[in-house]
């Protein structure tokens, strides 16, 4: 909520959220980048695919928390907040409506990246069981 009297901002601050995951990740950031280059320049073989598409699949899942939590919920819940600020600067009869509408989009929008969220988590998992289950083999 906004304490100065103004309306709500949208703030998502991707910048820093993009150079903390890069800092955190880093190393395998490196790897990645290594061994692609070295695949480009034909100098390693890929013949397993699973090994491309356990990469695929950590990377769309990356994704999927990347739009749910870093801007679907707060582009959300800046609509909630916006509504909210404006109901209660005295124009509640033409806000009650989109009020109601914002914190139903919050709502749906938090189930929604929960299920999401639990869904890339499963197939992050899923993965690491697959490449732990064919290292062994």
């Amino acid at each position: 909520m906004s304490k100065n009297g103004r309306p709500p901002t949208l703030k998502l601050d991707l910048i820093h959220k993009l150079s903390i995951l890069i800092v955190v990740n880093i190393i395998p950031i490196i790897i990645c980048l290594i061994v692609f280059v070295k695949w480009y320049r034909n100098e390693i073989v890929i013949t397993n695919t699973n090994a491309i598409w356990a990469a695929l699949v950590v990377l769309v899942a990356s994704i999927v928390y990347v739009m749910c939590f870093w801007m679907l919920m707060p582009t959300a819940k800046w609509f909630k907040e916006y509504a909210f600020w404006q109901f209660q600067k005295g124009t509640s009869a033409i806000w009650f409506l989109p009020l109601v509408f914002a914190h139903i989009l919050w709502l749906v929008t938090w189930i929604f990246c929960f299920i999401a969220g639990i869904a890339a988590t499963t197939a992050i998992i899923g993965v690491i069981v697959h490449v732990i289950r064919t290292v062994r083999k």
